[in-house]
């Protein structure tokens, strides 16, 4: 946990340092209300879009479980609740944030919209997928989740901005955490 607090904080000042981001700018959407609203609306949509997956899965009879990524949550809550709440709630949201979408996006973007969006949505599916896992399976089975995310909470930067992809992505992970919180008896 606290390897895994260390690389977020140094990813977050070579970040800065390399991307020379205009704070004051990135940042600005943050006092807007609409950023926040747009971000509500995502973290929603990514949810309902979830359990719709989550239907059909069970409709084809497919067996899904925790892929690697969210077992090795799982773990790290049970051992480190609070430190995880604010580790995979908020500032791993963050982080990703601005290096998939701030980066990743805002750079490849000035090439092509058509280039940003499905190379963007893809890496960030692809972190959380664990090529060397077990069942190999259960992680493709685990990727449109991934994907579908991934595409909106992209939209949700490309039309709102930092504060509202945040917003949504913050929202996902840390309402994601507190049912699993409960489950795993830790609250």
């Amino acid at each position: 946990m606290l390897l895994n607090a260390l690389v977020y904080i140094i990813l977050f000042g070579i970040l800065f340092a390399i991307a020379n981001v205009d704070l004051k700018k990135l940042f600005s959407g943050f006092k807007k209300w609409q950023p926040y609203l747009a971000g509500f609306w995502c973290f929603l949509i990514i949810i309902v879009a979830g359990f719709i997956y989550s239907i059909i899965l069970e409709t084809t009879g497919a067996k899904i479980s925790d892929n690697t990524n969210q077992g090795s949550i799982n773990e790290t809550v049970v051992n480190f609740p609070l430190t995880s709440m604010v580790i995979f709630g908020v500032v791993g949201p963050i982080c990703e944030e601005l290096t998939y979408r701030v980066g990743l996006f805002s750079f490849l973007k000035r090439i092509s919209k058509w280039v940003a969006y499905p190379v963007t949505i893809i890496v960030f599916a692809l972190i959380h997928f664990d090529f060397g896992a077990e069942s190999i399976v259960n992680e493709l089975l685990n990727l449109p989740y991934y994907l579908i995310a991934a595409f909106f909470l992209t939209y949700t930067y490309d039309k709102y901005g930092f504060a509202g992809s945040v917003t949504a992505h913050v929202l996902n992970n840390v309402i994601s955490l507190i049912p699993m919180a409960v489950a795993l008896g830790v609250f």
